[in-house]
Formats: structure tokens, sequence, C-alpha cells
């Protein structure tokens, strides 16, 4: 479900399961995929893409986010 506001919106997804540890691997999902795609020029960004795998947070850390 998508909710519009003035200068936003906001997506809620139903995970079915914990969401913070959805969140966590939806990302890392993401993330991976970007890096495994080949996109023809054979320079494919790992460096960028582990870089952003690794500010993810650890699951106590998101937990704390949603409190």
């Amino acid at each position: 479900m998508v909710h519009f506001r003035d200068n936003g919106y906001t997506i809620d997804i139903n995970t079915g399961a914990n969401p913070v540890e959805d969140w966590i691997e939806l990302q890392k999902e993401i993330l991976t995929l970007i890096c495994v795609m080949d996109n023809g020029s054979y320079h494919l960004p790992w460096r960028a893409t582990q870089f952003l795998i690794e500010l993810l947070p650890d699951w106590e850390d998101a937990k704390r986010m949603v409190k």
C-alpha cells in the first residue's frame, strides 16, 4: 500500500514475518542484484555495492530503529 503525503510517500509492505529482518535482507538482495548485473560494460560496482551492504545496520541496531 502506498500512502501519499504533501512532501513524500510511504510504502507499507506486509512481510508476513519479522519486518526488521525482512528489510535488512531485502536491502542485501537488491544490492547483490545490482552487483551481479551484467550491463555489458564488464565493470561491475563490486566495491560500491559491498560498501552499501556494510552500511546496513545489524539486527540489534535495526531493531532499535523501530522503537
